[in-house]
């Protein structure tokens, strides 16, 4: 918070200095008629460069703090290069690098004002995860990632809100008809890369059958 008082500061003073000489310069004026619109232009001038300087220093603060706020697993497998970036057995994303991109265009949307939806699909017998990935390929714009993530296979959609996904949704469901799958928009269900990822969900353990019996 300091320094980005700081920061605010340090933008807006050329406004003020600025914004005083002017100010200075038409109290020279000998005429009240001439001096008050003079006035008037110089404080006008003021708020003008003082509200550009407070939305640039607010810019640049957001983007520290987006940068700040990823996790720092995300930053530490990022620095490991040397691991494979496609999942042997899929041919999709690896975990450690699908992350990584959700966090980029997480980053991108919040940035530009965006939304995508990852869609989160769950495999119903042993076969349907291979089923699940060539589904997920053949659906696939160049610009979506499928990747691997634990038990599920997840798409993400960039530029797609939730209503516009569902049309790759039903051809998913055509491909793969024993797939659960589930939709999640950023920034509406959430913006972080464990609520869109429904790891929130899975922190939560469900009581043992003896607390339950203690409860009751």
């Amino acid at each position: 918070m300091e320094r980005r008082n700081t920061k605010m500061l340090a933008a807006l003073a050329p406004a003020l200095i600025a914004g005083l000489g002017a100010l200075a310069a038409t109290s020279m004026v000998g005429t009240a008629a001439v001096r008050l619109p003079l006035q008037v232009v110089s404080v006008a001038a003021i708020v003008a460069l003082a509200w550009r300087g407070a939305r640039i220093t607010e810019r640049e603060a957001a983007r520290e703090e987006a940068a700040a706020a990823a996790p720092a697993v995300v930053q530490r497998i990022a620095s490991d290069r040397r691991r494979p970036t496609f999942d042997r057995e899929t041919g999709l994303l690896a975990d450690w690098y699908f992350r990584l991109r959700v966090e980029e265009e997480i980053a991108r949307a919040q940035r530009y004002g965006q939304k995508f939806t990852m869609l989160r699909l769950m495999q119903a017998d042993g076969d349907a995860r291979r089923i699940i990935a060539t589904a997920a390929r053949t659906c696939l714009r160049a610009i979506d990632l499928a990747g691997t993530v634990g038990a599920m296979t997840c798409i993400l959609l960039p530029n797609t809100t939730r209503d516009a996904a569902v049309t790759v949704v039903d051809r998913l469901q055509e491909l793969a008809p024993s797939a659960s799958i589930e939709c999640a928009e950023c920034p509406t269900d959430g913006s972080t890369l464990a609520a869109l990822l429904a790891e929130d969900l899975w922190a939560v353990s469900p009581p043992a059958p003896e607390e339950e019996a203690e409860a009751a």
